[in-house]
């Protein structure tokens, strides 16, 4: 299994080159496997996101059923197959995805899959539903500017003025655009202590990644 080094390296080489070359070096450097490599759930993770962030529907799709191929109860595969499901317009296979998600424990951070069923229902004009899945959203992470928004959407269309207004003021002051991006790394970067990846012999191997 290569996962726990090669999220590592992610983490520590994100904060010296901009992270869409960082993504596409780790796109190439694991997919397909090199001889000998194996891929475990945090390793399809990062291949579902740096597909997920290039709008690659088809292969987050790809990517998170294998990774369920695996463990039928992984949150983040579930997590991404919705979005995959999300990104072709496929709203209620998205949807059950999602709560399948939140069933095995939610992904990294449970406030992101809240954050797409918000947007989901807002979009169907399923606003009370909306309205629920932005506020559970906000309990577990109060500063996330887009559940905000969502909510802010859903009360005005609900008829509820005040309270979408008091929405929208928050989703300015924390800003409006907190998405998987920042908060992926951050998770994975915290697991790692930097000095001893830099004095590691798997370091080595990427080197050429990043310089």
């Amino acid at each position: 299994m290569i996962s726990e080094a090669l999220i590592a390296v992610v983490a520590f080489i994100t904060f010296l080159k901009p992270e869409s070359l960082i993504i596409d070096k780790i796109i190439e450097k694991i997919n397909p496997p090199s001889e000998g490599i194996s891929l475990d759930a945090e390793a399809y993770q990062i291949l579902c996101y740096g597909y997920d962030e290039r709008n690659n529907a088809g292969k987050v799709k790809q990517y998170a059923e294998a990774a369920l191929k695996n463990d039928k109860k992984d949150p983040n595969a579930w997590y991404f197959l919705g979005r995959a499901f999300e990104g072709i317009s496929k709203y209620d296979k998205a949807i059950s995805s999602f709560r399948k998600s939140i069933k095995f424990g939610g992904p990294y951070d449970p406030s992101w899959v809240w954050y797409r069923l918000a947007w989901i229902y807002n979009q169907r004009g399923k606003y009370e539903k909306a309205e629920e899945s932005a506020n559970k959203a906000l309990r577990i992470n109060q500063e996330y500017g887009d559940a905000w928004r969502e909510l802010a959407h859903a009360l005005k269309r609900l008829g509820k003025i005040k309270q979408s207004d008091e929405a929208y003021a928050k989703a300015s002051s924390y800003g409006a655009w907190i998405e998987i991006r920042s908060r992926f790394w951050k998770v994975i970067g915290a697991r790692w202590d930097i000095k001893s990846i830099m004095r590691s012999n798997f370091l080595s191997e990427f080197y050429p990644l990043y310089y």
